[in-house]
């Protein structure tokens, strides 16, 4: 019975969660594709996916050639061209007219439809004021760029933790009374 309940609650904590997208650029200073896929990355995608885990590989260090490599045989491309982008484990080889919306598509995978939301409303704000946004949101960018974390200064409203917790205790209830009423029946 324990190892259900243990299965239960597990279950329960992974559908309230979700994870912040993860994306990996790897880029040489000297590629200008590799530029745009950055610009793009620091401009709209930090501001718009405020939570996103950004980390660029310049594959232009030797001390990165083997996280570069790994990352290929992972995506399983033939050659190192780049700029190549992972995200969520979705790979991009290249910087094209297609790719902000492919790089988007994945960011959202994973996410929850209100995360998916805001994401989008980020992004009407961006586009029908870049300048005022980008101002507002500079440090994070700034940061981001330079490959620091960012510390996170708004709370989030999403009730998605809360559900979870609130199924939680229903179930754990539920399984309380199942355990306390077998025992009765068994005296």
């Amino acid at each position: 019975m324990k190892k259900y309940l243990s299965i239960i609650a597990l279950s329960v904590f992974a559908m309230g969660a979700h994870a912040a997208p993860n994306l990996t650029l790897y880029y040489s200073n000297s590629c200008p594709y590799c530029h745009y896929a950055k610009d793009f990355i620091n401009e709209h995608l930090v501001i718009e996916y405020p939570d996103m885990i950004v980390t660029q590989v310049d594959v232009g260090n030797p001390n990165n050639g083997k996280e570069f490599q790994a990352a290929l045989k992972k995506c399983e491309y033939e050659r190192g061209g780049i700029p190549v982008v992972v995200i969520d484990g979705k790979c991009f080889q290249g910087f094209g007219q297609n790719s902000p919306e492919a790089f988007r598509n994945a960011a959202n995978a994973n996410l929850s439809e209100s995360d998916v939301a805001a994401a989008a409303a980020r992004r009407a704000a961006l586009e029908k004021n870049p300048d005022a946004v980008r101002r507002e949101h500079a440090t994070a960018v700034a940061a981001r760029a330079a490959g620091q974390p960012v510390a996170k200064t708004t709370k989030k409203n999403d009730n998605t933790a809360m559900y979870g917790f609130a199924g939680l205790i229903a179930i754990l209830l539920v399984a309380l009374g199942f355990v306390i009423f077998s025992k009765r029946k068994k005296k």
